[in-house]
C-alpha cells in the first residue's frame, strides 16, 4: 500500500508519543511480540549475580545497575567466530523452542544480531542508545552501541553484540541481559566542552572546592579506613548525601523506584 500525506502516523501533530513513555509497536492488535518477556525496565533492580555484599555500599554502582532498561534473550544458543571479517557461528540448543527473537549473523565480523518482533516509539526529539547492559556481562560478548532516532524511524532496529575474542565459545542462556537501553534527549551532549575550572568559576569557589576535596580525602584515609581489609571503608558520606559542611547534596538520587504497573 503506498503512503499518502493525509494518514496520520505516530509523532504527527496530535498524535505524539507522551513524554517518558517507550510506546512498544507490534505488526498487529493480535500480537504484543513478547515485549514483556524481552525489554524490562531496570528501575528497582538494585541486584547482580555476581555483586558481593561490599559492591552495594558503593551507591553509583547501584544506581548504574537500577539505570535504562535491558534486553533480555528467549533462546539458548552458544556461538564462535574465526576472525576478521568472517561471520560468528550460532549453535542451538533450544531450536525446537517458539522463535521469538531471530538470532543471524549477516554483518559478519563476529556480530550476531537480535531482531525482536516490535519496536519502540519515543516522544518528538527523544532517541535511545543502546549500551551494555549495566554491569551485567556475559563471557567473551559485548553490545554494541548505537543511537536511534525512536521518535523518526517507523520500524525495529537490530540489537548488535559482537564476539570479542576469535576461537572462544560464547553462551547465551535464556533470560541473559543481552543490550541495555536509555531513552536521550538528541542533542543532549553535543554542547558540551572541556574547560578548566579556573576558567569558568571565581577563584574563590574553586579553592572552597580544593579544600573539601582535601577533608574528603583525609576522611576516607584515616576516620573510614579499616585495617583489617586494609583500604578504605564504607564511609557512607556519599550515599547520605551530605558534604563534610553538613550541607546536604541537591535533589540526591539513591535510588530509582519500581515504575507504576
Amino acid at each position: 500500500m503506498a503512503a499518502t500525506a493525509d494518514v496520520p502516523m505516530i509523532n504527527h501533530p496530535g498524535h505524539e508519543i507522551p513524554p517518558g513513555v517507550l510506546a512498544i509497536v507490534t505488526v498487529d492488535d493480535t500480537t504484543d511480540g513478547y515485549y514483556t518477556e524481552i525489554l524490562h525496565p531496570l528501575a528497582g533492580v538494585t541486584t547482580r549475580s555476581w555483586f558481593t555484599v561490599p559492591f552495594y555500599y558503593c551507591l553509583p554502582l547501584v544506581i548504574g545497575n537500577q539505570t535504562g532498561f535491558v534486553f533480555r534473550s528467549t533462546r539458548d544458543f552458544d556461538a564462535t567466530w574465526a576472525g576478521g571479517d568472517a561471520p560468528a557461528t550460532i549453535m542451538w540448543i533450544d531450536d525446537d523452542l517458539p522463535r521469538k527473537q531471530d538470532v543471524t549473523t549477516q554483518f559478519n565480523h563476529g556480530i550476531i544480531s537480535i531482531q525482536n518482533q516490535f519496536w519502540i516509539r519515543t516522544a518528538p526529539g527523544i532517541s535511545v542508545m543502546t549500551i551494555q547492559p549495566p554491569n551485567a556481562y556475559i563471557h567473551g560478548l559485548v553490545a554494541m552501541t548505537g543511537v536511534v532516532e525512536t521518535d523518526n524511524i517507523r520500524r525495529d532496529f537490530t540489537l548488535n553484540l559482537r564476539i570479542t575474542t576469535p576461537g572462544i565459545v560464547v553462551s547465551v542462556r535464556k533470560g541473559d541481559f543481552l543490550s541495555g537501553l536509555v531513552p536521550i534527549r538528541r542533542h543532549e551532549t553535543e554542547g558540551y566542552a572541556l574547560r578548566l575550572a579556573s576558567e569558568v568559576v571565581e577563584a574563590s569557589a574553586l579553592a572552597g572546592e580544593r579544600e573539601e576535596a582535601g577533608r574528603l580525602s583525609t576522611e576516607r584515609t584515616v576516620r573510614d579506613y579499616l585495617p583489617a581489609y586494609g583500604r578504605p571503608g564504607p564511609g557512607r558520606r556519599y550515599a547520605r548525601g551530605e558534604h563534610t559542611t553538613g550541607e546536604m547534596y541537591v535533589d540526591h538520587q539513591r535510588t530509582i523506584p519500581r515504575p507504576r504497573a
